[in-house]
């Protein structure tokens, strides 16, 4: 097995991972429903393309179907690492809950 004889610094790292970042892809508006499309692509909604209609294949319709059902990922979405901790004071809440519940009904029955 190959072992490098040095080892790679920062500098050779940092320059050899400069073509590695990420870019945001560019949108454009649907001039007929004013959706969100990529540029020169044909809008899934309305199927159309620079206001030209374009006849629905089966094809072209599941895939509507798909981007639609799927929900856009938002910041606010992230999943929390919930703790043993957090679990059982959560438990021990909602069992103080409903006993209050309980009393509460008891005393408007009385």
């Amino acid at each position: 097995m190959a072992v490098p004889a040095r080892r790679t610094s920062k500098m050779r790292k940092n320059t050899r991972r400069s073509h590695d970042a990420l870019i945001s892809r560019t949108t454009a508006t649907c001039p007929n429903c004013g959706s969100v499309v990529l540029p020169h692509h044909a809008c899934m909604k309305c199927n159309t393309y620079k206001g030209v209609q374009i006849p629905t294949t089966k094809k072209t319709t599941v895939l509507a179907a798909t981007k639609e059902a799927k929900p856009a990922k938002d910041s606010s979405t992230k999943k929390v690492k919930v703790t043993k901790k957090d679990k059982k004071q959560a438990t021990t809440n909602k069992a103080l809950k409903d006993v209050a519940k309980k009393d509460a009904t008891k005393e408007t029955k009385k």
